[in-house]
C-alpha cells in the first residue's frame, strides 16, 4: 500500500538500476561522494513540485533519532553521520564519512516527504494533521482515510509513469470478531 502512494527514488539490483523520481545516481571514484539527480517536473499529489529541499527534508527526518525512522543507513554510516547539501533545485550532493558498499543501494529507497507540507518539522511523529494527509508521489494519492474503517486511493494523473489501469483501490479493514 505505501509502495501504491510514495515512489522511491531508484531501485539498483546487481544488473541494473531503475530509477523512478531519480533521474541520475553517480559515485565518486573514491567512494565517498555520492550525488543524486531527481527527475525534472514531477509533482506531489498536492501539485507541488519534487525537489532537491525534499530529499534533503527526509534525509533530516531520517536523521532525528526522536522519529525511529528506518532509514537511519541513509544518514549514518555505522555511527559516523553521512553529510547532505543541496547542489541545485534537482541535485543533492551526499559525502560519506567513508566508502560504502551498499549506501547507493539504500539510498535508492528513501521514501521522500514533501517538505512544504510539514513545514520543515522533522519531528514527524508530532505532526499527525500532515501525516493523514498523505500526500506522496507515486501513482495513486489518498482519496479518503477512515481510521479503523477504510483507506481508499485514486489514481493520480499527473503521475510520471505508466498511467496505473485501475481508477480507484479500496482498503477495509474488517475487525476481528473471535
Amino acid at each position: 500500500m505505501l509502495g501504491a502512494v510514495y515512489d522511491e527514488l531508484y531501485m539498483k539490483t546487481d544488473s541494473e538500476t531503475r530509477y523512478y523520481l531519480a533521474d541520475s545516481v553517480e559515485l565518486s571514484d573514491d567512494g565517498k561522494t555520492v550525488t543524486l539527480k531527481l527527475k525534472e517536473d514531477l509533482k506531489w499529489h498536492d501539485g507541488e513540485p519534487i525537489t532537491a529541499d525534499d530529499v534533503i527534508f527526509s534525509l533530516d527526518v531520517n536523521a532525528d533519532p526522536d522519529n525511529g525512522a528506518g532509514y537511519a543507513n541513509a544518514v549514518y554510516i555505522g555511527d559516523r553521520p553521512v553529510s547532505y547539501k543541496k547542489a541545485d533545485d534537482l541535485t543533492v550532493e551526499i559525502t560519506l564519512p567513508e566508502p560504502s558498499a551498499s549506501y547507493v543501494t539504500i539510498l535508492g529507497t528513501l521514501p521522500l516527504l514533501p517538505a512544504h507540507v510539514y513545514g520543515n518539522d522533522t519531528d514527524i511523529k508530532a505532526n499527525s494533521e500532515a501525516n493523514l494527509k498523505g500526500i506522496g508521489s507515486g501513482p495513486y494519492k489518498v482519496k479518503e482515510f477512515k481510521n479503523g474503517e477504510c483507506l481508499e486511493l485514486e489514481r493520480f494523473d499527473d503521475y510520471y509513469g505508466d498511467r496505473p489501469a485501475i481508477d480507484k483501490v479500496v482498503y477495509k479493514v474488517i475487525p476481528d470478531t473471535s
